[in-house]
């Protein structure tokens, strides 16, 4: 047997698991299996002697740039967000965004502050909800200011709530109210509820 042939197989079943972590969901376990049994093909079933997140970084600075399965997963999930925010109308979306309709639909729920665990998405097939966590998690790594401002959008809002959920008005976002100003008189004070209507 050639040598490169158990590399040759590891990788082609990496191949494999990528693609379908990319359109399935896959259990948070099994990423770890998956993680230490690439990870032990890399030591030969013996003790590391690198610490993994040296393995997983860029060559300049003394990695390998070997995969993790786990942030890859996070990647292939982050990577659908484009195609769901493209104006292209395909069928794929018309289950997530009909379930997510009460919500202002998938492209509108990606663009703005929203928290999973507020919504309820239990109609919606599991691989979204997974799309929708990563995204979350994206974001709020990167995002630096809590505040809020007049363009903030309301709705599906994390910091904005009643009753400890977040608001999603169709009639109002029908009527175009989307941002806090929108719902502000020129002087700066809350339009009153006759005038929202």
């Amino acid at each position: 047997m050639n040598s490169l042939t158990p590399l040759a197989n590891s990788m082609l079943g990496l191949s494999k698991l990528i693609y379908n972590r990319s359109v399935l969901v896959i259990s948070e376990q099994l990423i770890k299996e998956i993680n230490s049994i690439i990870f032990k093909f890399i030591w030969g079933e013996k003790p590391s002697k690198i610490k993994k997140s040296t393995i997983i970084g860029k060559r300049k600075h003394g990695g390998l740039k070997m995969t993790d399965f786990n942030i890859l997963n996070k990647a292939l999930k982050v990577a659908w967000i484009p195609r769901i925010k493209s104006e292209n109308v395909v069928f794929w979306k018309i289950i997530p965004n009909t379930t997510l309709e009460r919500y202002g639909g998938l492209h509108f729920l990606t663009s703005y502050n929203y928290d999973i665990n507020t919504l309820q998405v239990g109609n919606l097939p599991p691989f979204y909800v997974d799309v929708l966590k990563e995204w979350q998690m994206t974001k709020d790594s990167i995002r630096s200011e809590t505040l809020l401002t007049y363009e903030e959008v309301i709705w599906n809002n994390r910091n904005i709530l009643i009753n400890g959920k977040p608001v999603f008005y169709k009639s109002w976002f029908d009527q175009k109210i989307m941002q806090i100003q929108d719902l502000l008189q020129e002087d700066g004070k809350f339009l009153s509820f006759n005038k929202l209507l």
